[in-house]
């Protein structure tokens, strides 16, 4: 009689409110969107002729806010790499928060603009430079191709002037033109050209980069001959991009945009801090230097959302009456999983009348079976009351 009673007030409940979907929560780890000199709380690893700039007004550039800045503020961080005396060589620059340690899941997000001299779409003389970012890094490393670079990390080009204009690095050591952590395959067949899975060329990267991106206008005033021209598909320049680094399950994956670039499976990662960068990985120095430049903003650090809520626990793809027929079998269990009738593990871990709420919400079959009429959620309930 008392369980007849408690999943009577339960019903009572859930068919008394309509809920919204939940909306998955991320818990925030650290965060920064550089409207005020933070630089004192981070580590600078820097090789020389590199400059970074915290606070830096992008506006001056011609940049537009970035998306979600707060207040549409156009201050963020500006790196330069090889660009400030006459000895060409590589250089790489890039910031960790000082004191940082982040385990378990958690997602480093971030918008990056970069910027290149031309003309375009080929760039002009050491137009090439690349952002960089990673997770499970030291914090006191300089992330470049050589050293002590750490952790699992990335680089992106500005106009795809590299031919390896996406390159996953494993601290030192950079994914090569047949693996498999890349999401792209290679395209074409021989004897045809065949298009790297690293290249900007490659097709898979040109409906989330159409190309066409232009200098900002300033810049194309500043100087008419030089910043002119678009860019061609596949290519990050001239644009807020946002780059998401997840270590999830032990797994890190690289997204621009929502598109993914690549996944490392289990790597080995020595360190628990992040990074952002820039890294100019050709001796050429760039012909109008003051074009050559990243930005980054709105740096985030957090945990991933939860699984959203799931009601369709026999996995048949619609929430029904069998699915309310199995919250009622459990109610009560725990522990249960989403199987067993708890529709939002695991957050929780008990069959209770929030379950009940959530198959309420979503309660609606994608077909309706033949032998006759999938009945009303408030059907089902007085059906189920009945029996008891």
């Amino acid at each position: 009689m008392k369980r007849l009673s408690t999943l009577c007030n339960l019903l009572a409940g859930a068919l008394a409110t309509t809920l919204l979907a939940p909306t998955p929560v991320r818990a925030q780890l650290y965060s920064d969107n550089f409207d005020v000199n933070s630089s004192a709380a981070y580590t600078v690893n820097a090789d020389l002729d590199t400059t970074v700039a915290f606070a830096y007004d992008y506006s001056v550039d011609g940049i537009p806010s970035a998306p979600g800045s707060p207040g549409g503020s156009t201050l963020g961080v500006k790196f330069t790499a090889n660009n400030g005396d006459v000895t060409a060589t590589a250089a790489a620059i890039n910031i960790s928060p000082t004191g940082q340690s982040f385990t378990g899941d958690y997602v480093l997000r971030f918008h990056s603009w970069l910027n290149s001299n031309g003309p375009f779409p080929d760039g002009g003389t050491g137009s090439t430079e690349f952002f960089t970012a990673g997770v499970g890094t030291e914090g006191d490393d300089v992330q470049k191709s050589s050293g002590s670079a750490s952790g699992a990390w990335f680089a992106g080009d500005s106009e795809g002037g590299s031919g390896i204009d996406f390159r996953a690095y494993r601290n030192a050591a950079l994914e090569g033109p047949t693996s498999t952590v890349y999401t792209a395959t290679d395209s074409g067949v021989a004897p045809d050209p065949v298009i790297n899975r690293r290249s900007a060329n490659n097709p898979y990267y040109h409906t989330t980069f159409p190309g066409g991106q232009t200098p900002p206008a300033s810049q194309q005033n500043a100087n008419p001959a030089v910043q002119t021209g678009a860019l061609k598909a596949g290519t990050l320049g001239f644009a807020w991009r946002e780059v998401e680094i997840a270590n999830i399950g032990g797994n890190v994956t690289w997204t621009i945009d929502d598109l993914l670039i690549a996944t490392f499976t289990a790597p080995v990662l020595t360190g628990t801090n992040v990074f952002v960068g820039h890294w100019d990985v050709f001796s050429s120095i760039a012909g109008n230097p003051e074009f050559s430049f990243g930005i980054v903003d709105n740096l985030v650090v957090e945990r991933p959302a939860a699984p959203a809520a799931n009601a369709d626990f026999d996995g048949d793809g619609d929430v029904d009456g069998a699915d309310f027929l199995t919250w009622q079998k459990n109610l009560g269990l725990d522990p249960a999983d989403q199987p067993d009738g708890n529709a939002n593990s695991p957050t929780d871990t008990i069959v209770d009348g929030l379950d009940l709420a959530i198959w309420r919400n979503q309660f609606g079959p994608a077909a309706v079976p033949a032998a006759g009429v999938v009945p009303e959620p408030a059907t089902w309930a007085l059906a189920a009351m009945a029996g008891l």
